[in-house]
């Protein structure tokens, strides 16, 4: 029901090696919604993720995104630019660069969206972090890798005693406003740690 775009180039669709999906009527709407037959909200990814321009520039990708064929725009928690985003849409509309068509379909998406999450019934939240999710979870992790190739076979590893394993892992820092790795500890080494020590 819900499709995230990204900020990536498909030049393929486009012709445009630096035209983000996002802002590409040929992905977000011809392929999206003409070519897949998608009928659910679209949603751009963060504007304030730096992938894209920011500044003034942010209000023209706003208006460029809903041009596409976005339905809603993931905007910045930073109030005054969200406002400068704001009031670039509403004069674009004033200005009719938007189809009217296109606007009422968006229109009824939301609308539809909004009815569907008003009538869903809350989740217990005290299940969150409970067993379930923990089996889940390790479910998730077990099933996300998958072995291609292992041709001298040295999986599982088999280490002789005394021996020593280097873990080498980035330091996680914040690489965007939407981005906040830094929080997160590395947990490589401390894995290998529990299971060889």
């Amino acid at each position: 029901d819900l499709v995230m775009s990204a900020h990536v180039a498909l030049s393929p669709l486009t012709g445009s090696p630096d035209l983000p999906a996002t802002l590409a009527r040929e992905v977000m709407h011809d392929l999206v919604r003409d070519r897949l037959g998608f009928r659910g909200v679209t949603i751009t990814d963060a504007l304030d993720m730096e992938a894209l321009p920011q500044g003034d520039a942010q209000a023209i990708d706003a208006i460029a995104a809903l041009q596409a064929g976005n339905d809603l725009l993931l905007c910045v928690p930073d109030q005054r630019k969200a406002a400068r985003i704001e009031a670039a849409v509403v004069h674009a509309a004033a200005r009719r660069l938007f189809d009217p068509d296109a606007l009422r379909a968006s229109q009824g998406r939301l609308t539809a969206l909004r009815a569907r999450l008003a009538e869903a019934t809350r989740p217990d939240l005290d299940v969150v972090g409970g067993g379930a999710h923990q089996r889940l979870a390790r479910t998730v992790a077990e099933r996300s890798i998958t072995l291609v190739r292992d041709r001298p076979g040295l999986l599982p590893l088999r280490l002789e005693p005394g021996a020593l394993i280097l873990a080498v892992m980035p330091r996680p820092r914040t690489l965007t406003p939407a981005d906040t790795s830094d929080s997160v500890a590395p947990g490589l080494a401390a894995a290998l740690r529990a299971q060889w020590p």
